[in-house]
């Protein structure tokens, strides 16, 4: 479990502990930092390098009411990379990451082993 902070203006900023990204058919989505977003690492990695999956991206506010519509949901941190989101509120979401989010993150793994290993 975890929470969620919205702006007094109802816009989703990110959860207690990491980036927000919902995706929407081939675009991924995460809130801007206008939002009150922290510029995660794995979240600027994500938005520099999502395109190589081919995947579209875009930062722009997002309500609940968003959420509801989105086909997944995830959050990105350092620690857990990126992790589905099941649930928020009555919202059920796909509870793995797709495939090519799935390699995408693989990438940042090896490309992380292969600094360590210089």
């Amino acid at each position: 479990d975890d929470a969620l902070y919205i702006t007094p203006e109802g816009r989703i900023s990110c959860s207690s502990v990491a980036n927000l990204w919902a995706l929407f058919g081939q675009t991924l989505v995460t809130p801007p930092r206008e939002d009150g977003v922290v510029a995660g690492i794995i979240r600027g990695w994500v938005l520099e390098h999502a395109t190589e999956a081919g995947f579209r991206v875009s930062e722009r506010s997002l309500e609940l009411s968003d959420l509801r519509q989105a086909d997944n949901v995830f959050l990105t941190n350092s620690l857990r990379l990126m992790v589905p989101v099941l649930s928020i509120n009555a919202a059920e979401f796909r509870a793995e990451l797709p495939n090519e989010l799935a390699a995408l993150m693989k990438q940042l793994i090896a490309g992380t082993a292969a600094i360590r290993n210089q």
